[in-house]
C-alpha cells in the first residue's frame, strides 16, 4: 500500500543517514590520527633540528621526492628514509626513520636491516658513508641507534644476495623457502601469498584476490 511504501522509504533513508554518520566518524578519526602523527613529527623535527641548531636536513621524505637507489648487477635496493641529517660541526651524516609505535627493549632485526639499507642508499647517493642510523618512536619519544659498521654492511649485503639467489631459483620453477617467522601480517603483504603460491602462509585467503587479476 501507499502507507507501507512511504514507511519503507523512510526506513531506507534512516539507514543511509546512519551509514553516512558512521563514515563521517571514521573519516574524522582518521584525520585526527594523521594530525596527531604530524604534530609528533613536528615536535621531533623542532627539538632536534631547530632548537639545537646542530643538524642540517640533507634529505626529507615526501610524496613527491625521489627514491634513493643502490644497484649491484641485477640486484636493486630502493627506498626513502624519513631524514638524512648532517652534523654542522663534524660533517657526519646520519639516518633517522620515524615509527608511530613505542620502542621495544631492543632494536628489531627488521628495523636494524632497514637502517642498514638506508645507509647503503645514502652512501651511494652522497658518496659519503653515514655514521649511524636512528629509529625514533613517536609514541614514547624514544630512540634506538645503530653504528654503521663494516660487519653490519656485510650482513646486509649477504642477506640481499641470498634473497636475490632465492628469487632466481623460484623464477626458474624451484621451491619456495620455508617461512622464518610466525607473524601473519608479514604474510598478508608477501607477493607469494597474494598469488596463492605459498603453502606455509599464515594468512591464507587474505589478499588473494590479486591472484585472479594477475
Amino acid at each position: 500500500t501507499k502507507g507501507e511504501g512511504s514507511q519503507k522509504g523512510k526506513t531506507i533513508k534512516y539507514y543511509f543517514l546512519i551509514i553516512g554518520i558512521l563514515l563521517i566518524a571514521v573519516l574524522c578519526e582518521s584525520a585526527w590520527l594523521i594530525l596527531k602523527r604530524i604534530k609528533r613529527e613536528k615536535k621531533v623535527y623542532r627539538e632536534k633540528f631547530f632548537d639545537k641548531k646542530q643538524l642540517e636536513v640533507v634529505y626529507q621524505d615526501s610524496e613527491w621526492i625521489y627514491e634513493l637507489l643502490w644497484r649491484e648487477g641485477n640486484t636493486v635496493i630502493r627506498g626513502k628514509p624519513d631524514y638524512v641529517l648532517r652534523n654542522r660541526e663534524t660533517g657526519d651524516l646520519s639516518i633517522m626513520d620515524l615509527k608511530s609505535g613505542r620502542a621495544s627493549a631492543y632494536l628489531s632485526s627488521g628495523h636494524k636491516y632497514q637502517l642498514a639499507a638506508y645507509m647503503l642508499l645514502v652512501e651511494e647517493k652522497y658518496k659519503q658513508r653515514p655514521k649511524e642510523g636512528i629509529i625514533h618512536y613517536l609514541e614514547d619519544d624514544r630512540e634506538h641507534r645503530i653504528e654503521n659498521t663494516d660487519e653490519l654492511r656485510e650482513e646486509l649485503l649477504a642477506r640481499v644476495r641470498e634473497i636475490d639467489r632465492m628469487k632466481r631459483v623460484i623464477l626458474a620453477g624451484g621451491p619456495l623457502p620455508h617461512i622464518s617467522h610466525q607473524e601473519p601480517k608479514r604474510c598478508e603483504f608477501c607477493e607469494y601469498n597474494r598469488r596463492g603460491r605459498c603453502p606455509e602462509s599464515l594468512a591464507r585467503g587474505k589478499m588473494n584476490n590479486l591472484d585472479k587479476s594477475g
